[in-house]
Formats: C-alpha cells, sequence, structure tokens
C-alpha cells in the first residue's frame, strides 16, 4: 500500500488552489485525479486506506511523494484522527491568512456559490452565518492539530505566498524533502474567484447534485463538471462578487482578536499585526 506523505489541511480562500495547479506539474508528485480535494478524512481514516487510494493513479506508489491539498480538514477535529491514523510520515500543511480578510473572502465565494443571499448588511450576513466566524479562529481550529502533530504541521503565511510565490513553493518543497523543479509555472489558476452569480436556480441546483456525486463516490466526475468552462458560463458573469464592509461587530472584532493571541501563543510566532482596532 502506497504512502501518504503531506496534506494541506486548510483553511480555503488561501492559497490552495494555487499550490494545488503548481504540485499537479510535478511528475515526482501524486494527488487525486480529476479532483482537487478527496475530503475523504472527514469521515474516514487508515481502515479504508484502499478506498482512498483508488482516487489516485494505479501506479502512485512509484511517486516520490503523495499527497492532498485541501481546503476543509482544518474545520473538522476528527478529520485530525483520521489523518494521524495514516502514519508518522504524513506531515500537515495550513496556509494562514489574515482571518478578518479570509472570513470576507470566504462570504464572497459563499455569495457565488448561492448559499448566501447578498441582500443584508455585512454585519447581518455574520450574524446569519456565524460559522463564517469559526472558520477564521484559527487557534481553536489547529489546536486538536497541533496536539496530534506537532512539528509535523508545518504552517505558512497567505502574504509571504502573495510576495514571492518562488520563495514559497520552494519553502513547502524543502518541508517535503524534495528539489523544486526548474520548469514549474506560477500562473494563478482563476477557478475559485468568486465571480458574480447570473443564474442562482442553476448554481444552487449544481450544488445539490454536487453534494450527492462526493456522497457517492463520483469524485473524478465532480472535478471534471468544476472544470468545464462551459457550465461556469452559463451560472456567472465575469465580475467578481462586491462586498460593502462599512463596520466590523465588535463582538466579533473581540473574538477574532484574542484568537489571534492565543494563536501566537500556541505556535511562538507573531500575529498580532493581524488585529483589529475597531
Amino acid at each position: 500500500m502506497p504512502e501518504l506523505d503531506f496534506v494541506f489541511i486548510g483553511p480555503g480562500r488561501s492559497g490552495t488552489t494555487f499550490m494545488d495547479s503548481v504540485l499537479r506539474q510535478d511528475v515526482r508528485i501524486a494527488l487525486p485525479e480529476d479532483i482537487k480535494e478527496t475530503n475523504f478524512f472527514l469521515s474516514k481514516g487508515v481502515e479504508s486506506e484502499r478506498e482512498f487510494w483508488n482516487l489516485y493513479a494505479p501506479d502512485c506508489a512509484l511517486s516520490h511523494r503523495r499527497g492532498e491539498v485541501a481546503n476543509m480538514y482544518v474545520y473538522f477535529e476528527d478529520a485530525a484522527i483520521h489523518l494521524e491514523s495514516m502514519g508518522s510520515q504524513l506531515s500537515l500543511h495550513s496556509i494562514l491568512r489574515n482571518p478578518f480578510d479570509r472570513l470576507v473572502s470566504s462570504l464572497r465565494f459563499r455569495i457565488s456559490a448561492g448559499e448566501v443571499r447578498n441582500q443584508e448588511p455585512f454585519s447581518a450576513l455574520l450574524e446569519r452565518h456565524p460559522d463564517l466566524v469559526h472558520q477564521s479562529s484559527y487557534h481553536t481550529l489547529l489546536e486538536p492539530y497541533l496536539k496530534r502533530f506537532r512539528a509535523r504541521l508545518y504552517l505558512y503565511d497567505f502574504e509571504d505566498l502573495r510576495r514571492d510565490e518562488s520563495r514559497f513553493v520552494a519553502q513547502f518543497y524543502d518541508n517535503i524533502g524534495l528539489d523544486v523543479p526548474e520548469e514549474l509555472s506560477f500562473s494563478r489558476s482563476d477557478r475559485n474567484r468568486a465571480l458574480q452569480p447570473t443564474n442562482e436556480k442553476l448554481i444552487r441546483l449544481g450544488r445539490a447534485v454536487a453534494d450527492t456525486m462526493r456522497q457517492n463516490g463520483y469524485l473524478r466526475m465532480l472535478g471534471r463538471l468544476k472544470a468545464n468552462r462551459f457550465l461556469q458560463k452559463m451560472m456567472y458573469s465575469d465580475s467578481v462578487v462586491s462586498i460593502d464592509v462599512t463596520e466590523w461587530p465588535a463582538h466579533v472584532v473581540t473574538h477574532l482578536n484574542r484568537e489571534i493571541d492565543l494563536l501566537s501563543s500556541l505556535v511562538k510566532k507573531d500575529y498580532t499585526h493581524w488585529k483589529r482596532s475597531d
């Protein structure tokens, strides 16, 4: 049975699509075929690993490294247990973005995906969807992973990715023990842009179909549908979703600022430049 070497655990809206597009250019690295994230470890672990490896090329055991670039695992503590069952060789990786910026980006993406209707003030949307705040609460999310993986959990700064993509990628390659191939292209994928929806009914239908396909294991087919540009044009315009962030609720600012302080203490790195004063 192959060994799983690395997994990006999220959070979303923080560069995982970029990393997936870069790593798929490297023939030495095996990733799931036709789908970016499998979400397999949300509910299963080593006891079902044969099912997991069926999502990879049959010869993936010959690859230098095998991994997955996902964005959901960090939100679920059970996923840490399932990932830990895959062996001591496995390292986890998480790109951390300013939690306030990440929250806004996530809200824009949910509006684009038809999950949230952009018809209320920003503060009301946060009250209606409190999980947006939870998914930017990095100390709470990462603490169970750090307890289980310790030095095998690597944290990256999203701003480093923005400043110097090649150096950022080189840092990841160093952490998994490979040299960076010279031919890598760092052109960014636009597949996950938060585009303005034009057909909300079709988008909601598409999400229902996607959920059903995931539940029934049709991940390769789902990946091909998500990459289909014709379907994208039927559902979205070329403009991006805009949100009027006029005022942050005081309790959200207090909560996330505290999470930032706790994270800084937990990982012994200063993230306090993320904090807001309003």
